[in-house]
């Protein structure tokens, strides 16, 4: 590992080292991920099999895979995925997005200490993102600290495209439904992250598989990523 300062320390084994960089270039929300607007060395991959919750006889990567990447500005939080799924079913178009094929996603801002000190904790912004069967819909399940109402998200720009067996997201989540009135985004902070993909062949839900743990077999922020926010 390499310090800012310069310091060199030699280290074995994993770690996590998640980042959101600044969208200097901000990317348009088309569903097309141009890799002109995306650093795809930034992705958060979900696909191995020990990533895999419930789905009895995975595939592979083809059954059901994905990554996504993360970029901030001042004003938004922007949000790019791309799905391999063999069977595309679109969701429900309500609280129960999460039935069919969609992404959900995790996001607590605050003070990283809140999470190093032990207090397992489910507040914080739980929301989903699907090609739905009236279209592309985003769903808020959780708010942190209660703060927001749940039900369909429409303050943000979302595009969902499938094509066989991709499916591309892109969406720009503005701050204001993340953060608390009077909190800015500023570089250097972390942010707390993780993401499942769920998968349903048409015949229900099937399970899911996911970045990091905390969203679905249990609502815990401590299972989450660190991202933290680069410029």
């Amino acid at each position: 590992i390499v310090t800012e300062d310069g310091g060199r320390y030699p280290c074995i084994g994993n770690f996590d080292l998640s980042l959101a960089i600044y969208a200097d270039k901000k990317p348009v929300i088309d569903g097309n991920l141009d890799y002109g607007e995306w650093d795809p060395n930034t992705a958060m991959h979900a696909d191995k099999e020990d990533q895999i919750r419930q789905i009895k006889g995975w595939g592979g990567t083809n059954d059901v895979s994905g990554s996504c990447m993360l970029m901030w500005d001042e004003e938004n939080l922007y949000f790019a995925a791309e799905v391999t799924d063999n069977v595309f079913t679109p969701a429900p178009a309500n609280e129960s997005q999460w039935n069919g094929d969609d992404i959900q996603l995790g996001v607590y801002y605050g003070d990283t200490g809140f999470l190093a000190i032990g207090q397992a904790s489910a507040t914080y912004h739980e929301i989903g993102l699907a090609l739905t069967e009236k279209g592309p819909q985003a769903w808020r399940w959780l708010s942190q600290d209660n703060e927001i109402p749940n039900g369909e998200l429409k303050d943000l720009d979302l595009a969902v495209v499938n094509k066989g067996t991709k499916t591309y997201y892109e969406a720009r989540i503005p701050w204001t439904t993340l953060l608390k009135p009077g909190q800015k985004p500023t570089a250097g902070q972390e942010i707390a992250f993780s993401y499942l993909i769920n998968d349903n062949d048409g015949e229900g839900r099937r399970g899911w598989i996911e970045y990091t743990s905390g969203i679905g077999e249990t609502k815990n922020t401590e299972l989450f990523s660190h991202i933290k926010l680069l410029k």
